[in-house]
């Protein structure tokens, strides 16, 4: 039963629908690791996907298993746009990643929408450990961002 819902899940690595292919993704890189299988398959069906939220979801769970598979993919989704960008600045910038930070200082100053300067604020103080980079992030306009941007400095300190 077990090899029949990992082919299944191999199988829908490939599906049309973006969504599905992510989960899938996600499903099989989650699996307990008793065999390479799994996330050979993941990287496998990186290397061909097109879709930049789909590599991130891919390349986010191969991170989580070992960064080094994931690091030129993540690097190369810096050039994409908004959420993917920083999403993946977030994941390389606790390495510090210049690059990666560069992309969070960016989206911090540009006028991208509000959800896109919070995850940036948060990682750059967080992830990278650069609370004095958001500073002024706490008088944004968005009091949202303001919060993002405290916490970030917050969990910064805590952690060193």
């Amino acid at each position: 039963l077990g090899a029949a819902a990992r082919a299944f899940l191999r199988r829908a690595l490939e599906a049309e629908d973006a969504s599905l292919r992510t989960q899938a993704g996600v499903a099989l890189a989650g699996l307990p690791v008793t065999t390479e299988a799994p996330l050979a398959a993941v990287r496998h069906a990186l290397e061909t996907e097109r879709d930049p939220e789909v590599r991130l979801s891919f390349a986010r769970v191969l991170h989580r298993r070992g960064r080094a598979s994931a690091t030129a993919v993540l690097t190369e989704l810096l050039g994409a746009e908004g959420m993917v960008a920083v999403q993946a600045a977030a994941m390389l910038a606790a390495d510090g990643h210049e690059r990666a930070l560069e992309v969070l200082a960016r989206a911090i100053a540009s006028g991208e929408a509000s959800i896109v300067r919070r995850t940036a604020v948060r990682s750059l103080a967080r992830d990278a450990m650069r609370p004095d980079a958001v500073r002024a992030s706490l008088r944004d306009d968005d009091a949202m961002v303001r919060i993002f941007a405290a916490g970030g400095i917050l969990a910064a300190g805590a952690a060193s």
